[in-house]
């Protein structure tokens, strides 16, 4: 959700998505949310995508969709079993927080400021060895959380937790604080 463009790394997903549906029985549904075409590389890389979930479609097993902006990601969110987020540049990004706000587990690129949020295992899992195929380790996480129900509902709560105790008002205020001060 949020932003379709090639830094994001959606393709990433599709591809995941692609092989997760060889080696499953169950029904996969992934849903890309921001899509728009106003540059020339954004429609280059919906283009590429949409050609990806076309070929992943023929699989009976799978149904994929691409949306463009939407005003509220909330109802996508609850939608989900978890969000993936594997880009490739980010700070920290808002749908890591909405997601877990709703409650649902992240799978996200180790990168700039994600592990500031994500703890490995507890909350989410984090991608982190670009030198193999990202897609190896997102399907790994993927195939986890669709054969355990129970990691997937901890993850997702732990997730919730996370936000309520480290991410709230008063720990805000008090780490600003402590910049100011220093």
């Amino acid at each position: 959700p949020g932003t379709v463009n090639h830094r994001k790394n959606q393709h990433l997903t599709a591809q995941s998505v692609q092989d997760l549906a060889r080696g499953k029985q169950v029904k996969l549904f992934a849903l890309f949310v921001g899509a728009r075409r106003i540059r020339d590389h954004e429609s280059k890389y919906l283009d590429a995508l949409e050609k990806i979930l076309n070929y992943t479609q023929t699989e009976s097993k799978i149904s994929a969709r691409v949306l463009g902006v939407k005003a509220s990601l909330h109802p996508y969110y609850l939608a989900s079993d978890c969000v993936v987020c594997p880009s490739n540049s980010e700070v920290l990004p808002y749908v890591i927080l909405e997601a877990m706000q709703a409650g649902r587990p992240v799978i996200a690129s180790k990168i700039d400021g994600i592990p500031e949020i994500i703890s490995h295992g507890v909350n989410g899992f984090l991608i982190d060895d670009f030198d193999q195929p990202v897609s190896r380790q997102m399907n790994a996480y993927l195939s986890q959380l669709i054969d355990d129900e129970f990691m997937r509902e901890t993850l997702a709560q732990n997730a919730l937790n996370t936000l309520e105790t480290k991410f709230n008002k008063t720990e805000m205020i008090k780490a600003y604080r402590s910049l100011i001060v220093s």
